[in-house]
């Protein structure tokens, strides 16, 4: 039986060469135990997407809820940018602040095993992100409940 060698692979064209990956990933661990906790996978764990998930959903029912808090004129809104765009136009408003979460969890996700400023870990801050957008939510339900409802 002859060996092959490691780089003789088979040859895909490029366009269809990732295409069995695309749906389900390839690495949900690090190959080697040099590889550190700054290595990255493609597949990530139940835990941190659903977190990802509740992120985005909560920023949507945030974006929601303060429109509906301006209307009744319970708060204003103290961010510039925000108040700008809600005077543009509201689902430019909304649009806007989904992606701007998105693309942050864009940026955090990825790194979600690494460690920032030499103590923090990126995991930390994806899941205070989530507590911090429940007490917000929370406390717009309750604003909701005291002004509007």
């Amino acid at each position: 039986m002859k060996l092959r060698h490691p780089e003789d692979r088979r040859k895909t064209h490029p366009l269809f060469a990732d295409w069995r990956w695309a749906f389900r990933g390839r690495r949900n661990t690090v190959r080697r135990n040099l590889d550190g906790p700054e290595a990255a996978v493609d597949r990530y764990g139940i835990k941190l997407v659903s977190t990802v998930l509740s992120i985005l959903l909560l920023s949507g029912m945030d974006a929601t809820f303060t429109l509906i808090l301006l209307r009744h004129e319970v708060v204003h809104e103290w961010n510039p940018l925000m108040r700008l765009l809600i005077e543009y136009d509201v689902q430019t408003f909304a649009n806007m602040k989904t992606a701007l979460t998105a693309s942050a969890l864009v940026l955090l996700v990825p790194c979600h095993g690494s460690i920032i400023l030499g103590r923090v870990p990126v995991r930390s801050i994806i899941n205070w992100l989530a507590v911090g957008y429940c007490v917000l939510v929370l406390y717009e339900i309750t604003l909701m409940s005291m002004f509007v409802w």
